[in-house]
């Protein structure tokens, strides 16, 4: 079994015409967004952004990203969030982790 591909894809600042063309072609064609999310069952600034943009094919998965600093509770929910996109990966799927701004700039994407 092959390995999907993960992409960190950032969104911009949030208005969803500054998204550039690749990052609209690859959130098109994924089988599964994942978006940070503060608390189970909430939204994302970066979902909101491009969820008027995306095709009804992805599947869109908030991952949780709480926003605290004791890393005795974080470790553990981050490795859910890498076992939950693995899981994916390992099917053969496609994921992408959107998040605004640039993923690789103070963003919950490096975690």
């Amino acid at each position: 079994m092959k390995l999907g591909t993960f992409y960190g894809i950032g969104v911009g600042p949030g208005d969803p015409e500054l998204l550039t063309i690749k990052a609209f072609n690859r959130l098109r064609s994924v089988d599964v967004i994942c978006y940070p999310a503060c608390r189970p069952g909430a939204g994302s600034y970066a979902l909101r952004i491009v969820q008027g943009l995306v095709g009804e094919q992805a599947e869109l998965k908030g991952l949780l990203f709480p926003m605290e600093r004791e890393m005795e509770r974080l470790v553990p929910i981050w490795k859910e969030s890498v076992a939950a996109i693995y899981g994916d990966l390992s099917a053969g799927r496609e994921v992408a982790f959107i998040t605004e701004g640039d993923p690789f700039f103070y963003s919950t994407f490096v975690y």
